[in-house]
């Protein structure tokens, strides 16, 4: 009964620990409602996703991370930031968002060289023209012949085309035709095309123009309203909304993140666990592997629900699921050496889960860890069967690699 007490306890725990920064808070005639504007579809590179996960993506292929602060030092969600930006509010483009990690390049800019090397739009555009110019003449170069100043060129070149892509899908009169920027605006009932800002009716535009317009004069109430008005404008056009609510959320809740922490933690109870000789320990970093397994398949489960494909599509997913799979292993093997190896299992879970879901993390920068496929990969069979099957011979290489080890160090101790 008293462990029974206590699993629980440490579930509750673990529970608040990812519950803990996710929920939205509550909506206030007096606050932006932010998470409603959050939560607003929009199609971009062949996906319906909520705005928030394109700012987030935005956010993280300028600086690498997913908020942001403030001149004053506050942090600010990456939705926030984007409203801010679309808005055309000029506090917005003295954010520090830009990761430059070259000296020669910050040189070349007339930057100083601070702590963190993340610089404003305005403390750029004295040199756009000659960032420009350099780039072009890095591209110019083949591969072989470009160095780590070309290399830093083209990276921030190409993240801030990104952000003018982006911003453009916002403003009415810009780039009307253009393919390449995210729509806003659901079709019709019987149509499939989403459309421009510029291409849709004057009531929608207005609408969420009023909304932009609100947000610039930081007029909440006016804000709130206007964003009801288009939230009740969607309703009209078949907009599918409940895919994009989760995903909202997903990105609110961070499961693979926050993962990374247990996983760390199990393996320093682990590491006490086999210097002390207490099987307790042992035991605590069994149940609290098994408390971060759980969000990590849940996290794999939902990433299948919003992609609508297997669990692997591409590089990101690939080192997710290896993970998920190590941490599996390390499960089964914990059970099946408990008596002879306590702590083995936990060991090699632990290392795996923490490992993947770090190198996974750092990957994120690259864009939408959910994008579309491509249509020579489009067959869910070939990704169910073939690419899974692949997958699984990484998982047992990488565990028979790491029992391999901790068996010679645990014989090396006995």
């Amino acid at each position: 009964m008293r462990r029974m007490v206590f699993n629980l306890l440490c579930g509750l725990l673990v529970l608040l620990f990812f519950w803990s920064g996710s929920h939205a808070p509550k909506d206030a005639q007096d606050q932006f409602n932010l998470p409603a504007f959050a939560r607003l579809p929009i199609k971009d590179e062949g996906r319906i996703k909520p705005i928030d996960t394109v700012a987030r993506n935005l956010l993280k292929t300028l600086s690498g991370r997913q908020s942001c602060k403030t001149e004053d030092g506050d942090k600010r969600s990456a939705t926030e930031w984007l409203l801010d930006l679309v808005s055309d509010r000029p506090e917005a483009l003295n954010d520090r968002v830009v990761k430059i990690e070259n000296a020669d390049v910050l040189s070349m800019l007339e930057l100083e060289d601070r702590k963190g090397r993340r610089y404003s739009f305005n403390e750029i555009s004295p040199n756009w023209d000659a960032l420009i110019s350099a780039a072009q003449a890095a591209r110019f170069r083949t591969a072989s012949d470009r160095d780590a100043y070309d290399h830093q060129l083209i990276k921030l070149t190409d993240a801030l085309s990104e952000y003018r892509r982006v911003i453009s899908a916002f403003h009415s009169a810009e780039n009307q035709n253009a393919d390449h920027l995210p729509r806003l605006i659901p079709p019709q009932e019987g149509s499939e095309e989403w459309l421009l800002l510029g291409e849709c009716d004057d009531s929608t535009r207005s609408t969420f123009m009023a909304l932009l317009e609100a947000y610039q004069a930081q007029d909440a109430a006016r804000f709130n309203q206007a964003l009801s008005e288009y939230e009740k404008l969607l309703q009209s056009r078949s907009a599918p909304l409940r895919n994009v609510r989760l995903e909202e959320f997903y990105n609110r809740l961070n499961i693979f993140i926050k993962s990374v922490g247990l996983y760390l933690f199990v393996f320093l109870l682990s590491c006490f666990g086999w210097l002390s000789r207490k099987d307790r320990l042992l035991q605590c970093a069994q149940l609290f592997l098994w408390l971060a397994f759980i969000p990590h398949t849940l996290g794999i489960v939902v990433r299948m629900i919003l992609s609508g494909y297997p669990p692997i599509t591409n590089l990101y997913s690939s080192v997710v699921f290896v993970g998920w799979g190590g941490v599996a292993a390390g499960l089964i093997i914990e059970r099946r050496t408990r008596e002879k190896l306590p702590g083995t299992g936990c060991l090699i879970g632990s290392v795996v889960g923490f490992i993947t879901l770090l190198i996974a993390h750092s990957m994120a920068g690259d864009g939408d860890t959910i994008e579309q496929m491509s249509a020579i990969l489009n067959s869910r069979f070939w990704l169910a069967v073939h690419v899974v099957t692949i997958s699984l011979g990484y998982i047992a290489a990488l565990v028979a690699g790491l029992l391999g080890v901790i068996t010679i160090l645990a014989g090396s101790f006995s």
